[in-house]
């Protein structure tokens, strides 16, 4: 499926030089929703995100970007449920080097902060509430084309992030923990797309 879906996306591109001019703007939408049921269990697993990205191509093949995302998970199985909220902002600086056509391969540094809250409830053991705040630097791999002076599609395929995390619990006694987390990514089994409106 990968394999096809790499064939399609490289045979609709036109072979003709493309570049990304400055002072383009580019607004995008982007989304994805999953629901898991595994076979024989009695556990169920369903969440969404949105994201609202706002870019401005500096120079040419060079994008500065601010994002904002929203997503929302919700896990019950035969003792637990769970369900959790975050929001996030963050903001990038990409450049953009061309393929082939109206292909090109990007790469990103950004920077973000999230804040979440998650409730879990238990059969036996009643609830609690965390709040989560989150700080992350990344860098990621992708894919971008360029359909047309006014419309694009991307996709990232690789990232490393490193995060600093502090979560509380404001439920049934307090308790703090912080973390940090360094983390590399493959996007390849849960392929996700950002359309792009230039301008």
């Amino acid at each position: 499926m990968k394999n096809l879906f790499l064939t399609a996306l490289f045979a609709a591109c036109t072979f003709c030089a493309n570049s990304q001019t400055k002072g383009t703007n580019a607004i995008g939408f982007g989304g994805g929703f999953h629901t898991q049921t595994p076979a024989g269990s009695r556990q169920e697993s369903d969440g969404f995100n949105v994201s609202l990205n706002y870019g401005k191509f500096i120079r040419d093949n060079v994008k500065l970007r601010a994002s904002a995302h929203y997503s929302k998970q919700d896990y019950e199985s035969a003792i637990s449920k769970l369900q959790s909220n975050a929001y996030s902002i963050s903001t990038g600086y990409g450049k953009y080097y061309p393929i082939v056509g109206k292909l090109l391969g990007f790469i990103e540094g950004s920077g973000g902060v999230l804040r979440a809250s998650r409730e879990e409830e238990y059969n036996n053991s009643g609830s609690s509430t965390f709040k989560t705040n989150s700080y992350s630097l990344a860098a990621n791999g992708g894919l971008g084309l360029f359909l047309s002076k006014r419309f694009a599609i991307e996709t990232q395929l690789i990232g490393t992030e490193l995060s600093l995390s502090s979560e509380k619990q404001v439920g049934g006694g307090r308790q703090t923990t912080t973390s940090f987390n360094f983390s590399t990514t493959k996007y390849l089994d849960n392929l996700g797309f950002n359309i792009y409106f230039l301008f």
